[in-house]
């Protein structure tokens, strides 16, 4: 029998629905009662921030969890620890929400890289901060950054918020290229996850807009379209009408004239009409 128990991350997500309403108020209570007692455990204080994050009361929340960080003892930094990292990722988090002015964030996030520099997840939440403002420079320096840590020091009690939404992560990462100019890279990472799941249509979407952008091919007029369709069939079967049907609704989001006449020259003259008429409802 294989001994896979320090392989395997049990990450507690709380309480079923019938449950919820009366945890919080609960655990609020014990917390309190318990910081009555030991009014210096970072560890209570972090606790409480928590409970205040899922109240969406964030001003209590970004107090206790600052406080909790406060009293964060000198031993436990640079050791990584599951708590005392997630405490900074916490106190990131609120400060996101609050809008707290960007010098002070990082001030934040330099002391937690600085301490527990196995992290990923740091990373991860600014790089989401960061491509919100559309400040997709920063936004991918940071997201690559967060994966080449989440390769380099796994997820065994660490990094779970980006392994967790690897596929959302990487399709940001495309978004970011994108948006910057990258086109072979923006095209490279779309082409990575649909080769995964060939039905995200934010994906193909982004993938066919980054086309558009490109002179070289767009300048070709229809024939550079064909060429971006026949690419396409190394992820879709262009013989099923469900494959073509899902490729047309992503060139019409784009509003590139050149590629929906491309995909179009695909559907037969009466799958045309039918297809008309669907969309005209």
């Amino acid at each position: 029998i294989a001994d896979v128990t320090e392989d395997v991350t049990i990450y507690h997500t709380g309480y079923g629905a019938r449950e919820e309403s009366g945890k919080s108020g609960r655990n609020l209570r014990l917390i309190l009662l318990e910081l009555e007692e030991r009014p210096d455990s970072y560890e209570m204080w972090g606790y409480l921030g928590q409970e205040h994050m899922a109240a969406a009361d964030w001003e209590q929340a970004e107090s206790a969890l600052k406080k909790a960080a406060s009293l964060i003892p000198e031993e436990g930094k640079g050791v990584y620890d599951i708590t005392l990292s997630l405490t900074y990722l916490r106190l990131l988090e609120v400060l996101i929400h609050r809008k707290t002015p960007e010098a002070d964030l990082m001030r934040v996030y330099g002391q937690a890289i600085e301490w527990w520099p196995e992290e990923a997840d740091y990373d991860y939440l600014l790089s989401r901060y960061f491509s919100a403002q559309g400040k997709w420079e920063q936004g991918e320096r940071h997201l690559r950054r967060g994966l080449e840590l989440l390769e380099t020091y796994g997820t065994v009690c660490k990094s779970m918020l980006l392994a967790g939404e690897i596929r959302q992560a990487y399709e940001l990462l495309a978004v970011c290229c994108h948006n910057r100019g990258n086109l072979r890279e923006a095209v490279r990472y779309s082409a990575l996850l649909l080769r995964e799941d060939s039905y995200l249509m934010s994906t193909l979407t982004l993938m066919l807009r980054t086309f558009s952008k490109d002179e070289e091919i767009m300048s070709k007029g229809i024939e550079g379209a064909r060429q971006v369709v026949c690419l396409l069939e190394d992820f879709y079967d262009l013989t099923s009408l469900k494959d073509r049907l899902f490729v047309l609704r992503a060139a019409m989001e784009t509003g590139c004239q050149e590629l929906i006449g491309a995909v179009r020259e695909r559907f037969g003259s009466e799958e045309l009409e039918v297809v008309e008429q669907a969309l005209n409802r």
